[in-house]
């Protein structure tokens, strides 16, 4: 197994977890409280998360308690700097990241976020390196994240990346840029290195290869309740298993296994202000 890695308590709710074949679906809720979406609380529950999202391997070894809130600034200060949050593509990434160590229990293999070569730039690539022991041995988890206002975007722009980013070309160039991020720290760098290595074939990585989807989106279906309700429950299966098919309809061809991960907000604008809000003041402190 990888090197089990503290992490804070869990915090969405898995409403649905199916398994068909070479893909599944993961249904998330953040819950509501006194009626209300819990958009604030998750936000909170995010900001948790921040250091082992935005730092390096090195920097997260490091941390203690005389350079903790000096690591958390620096942290907030990796994901961004800039007043155009709404269209940036680092909170859904960082619930990407969140969904897979809740729901999976995967390791990441190295921060994508913290390569970035200046405060605002954006990372290309997939959106997260995760790993994980499987049942071939050790995984690695390419993970593309999506957080849309609307579903229907949403699902279409993370099939176009999930088609564009399993090509052949494209996913040698990932193993390369990955090999090179690799923290000699990682215990399982080695590893990493031999199973991404150019002289193995695509077809044999494959079968350790998997790629988590995360799609946010606002649902009117939260809009409608107002608590955890067997009818709400119902209505969001439903909903969800619709995208499902949405999305295996535009990816009908990927060649490893995908886990789509859909968590319905009320809604996204809220939850980006609560987040942006919440790391400006990490940044001053």
């Amino acid at each position: 197994m990888p090197e089990p890695t503290e992490r804070p308590p869990d915090f969405l709710e898995v409403v649905l977890h199916e398994v068909a074949n070479e893909r599944a679906l993961v249904g998330l809720c953040a819950g509501f409280e006194r009626g209300e979406w819990r958009s604030q609380q998750l936000a909170e529950h995010l900001i948790e998360w921040l250091p082992e999202f935005a730092l390096g391997e090195e920097q997260r070894a490091a941390l203690r308690t005389h350079n903790a809130v000096g690591l958390l600034r620096e942290a907030a200060r990796i994901v961004y700097t800039t007043d155009k949050y709404g269209k940036r593509g680092e909170f859904g990434e960082l619930l990407l990241h969140v969904a897979l160590r809740q729901v999976f229990n995967t390791a990441p293999a190295i921060s994508r976020i913290f390569f970035k070569d200046a405060p605002n730039d954006t990372v290309k690539g997939f959106d997260s390196v995760h790993m994980v022991d499987g049942r071939d041995g050790l995984e690695i988890w390419l993970g593309e994240a999506k957080l849309y206002a609307d579903g229907e975007n949403a699902i279409a722009a993370a099939a176009e990346s999930v088609n564009k980013h399993l090509q052949a070309d494209y996913l040698r160039q990932e193993f390369v840029a990955i090999g090179r991020k690799v923290s000699p720290a990682n215990p399982r760098a080695a590893e990493i290195a031999e199973l991404l290595h150019r002289n193995r074939t695509l077809d044999a990585i494959a079968k350790r290869l998997v790629v988590p989807v995360f799609v946010g989106h606002d649902s009117a279906i939260m809009a409608r309740h107002t608590a955890s309700t067997r009818e709400y429950r119902d209505e969001l299966e439903r909903e969800l298993r619709s995208m499902a098919q949405s999305f295996v309809s535009l990816t009908p061809s990927v060649p490893v296994r995908v886990h789509l991960i859909v968590l319905p907000t009320n809604t996204k604008a809220k939850l980006v202000d609560a987040l942006d809000g919440r790391l400006k003041a990490l940044q001053r402190i």
